[in-house]
């Protein structure tokens, strides 16, 4: 990077999406414009610390990591839990024959985000650049309580 150039990246908390496609792909979506937003804010951040009167953006990228998971859950071959039909079977004893063990395949899909924003400082602003007072201002009212939030 050139001195007046400034390169931030953010990655995302891993977040759990839909398993339909569709509506897989609007999570994906938002997960996106959330990390590239947050990328962004500390992007001016860093031009406001820095004196700049505004920046241009040079380059922006966002790469999503999807995970689809599936997984096999047993159960014992026992039930906790008896009915009616299960007490007394026509064997005469309380619980009749082992069941068979009930499978089931759990399905899960995750996601995880890294955006990159580089921008250029600038001493002057212009036709195309972007006030970072302005930007900080505006991505603090659209997420409130970020800065304040308490690190996990």
């Amino acid at each position: 990077m050139r001195g007046d150039q400034i390169e931030v990246t953010y990655l995302a908390p891993t977040r759990r999406v839909a398993l339909d496609r569709g509506r897989r792909a609007a999570d994906v979506a938002r997960a996106r414009e959330l990390a590239e937003d947050m990328a962004l804010w500390r992007a001016a951040q860093v031009a406001n610390t820095r004196k700049a009167r505004a920046f241009q953006i040079v380059n922006r990228r966002s790469n999503a990591n999807l995970e689809l998971r599936e997984h096999i859950q047993g159960y014992p071959y026992f039930s906790h839990r008896l009915d009616r039909r299960s007490r007394f079977n026509r064997h005469g004893f309380y619980g009749g024959y082992p069941r068979a063990p009930f499978l089931r395949v759990g399905r899960s899909a995750r996601v995880q985000i890294q955006a990159t924003v580089t921008i250029a400082l600038l001493k002057r602003s212009g036709r195309r650049t972007i006030d970072p007072r302005a930007t900080a201002a505006r991505l603090n009212r659209k997420y409130p309580g970020a800065l304040s939030a308490p690190a996990k």
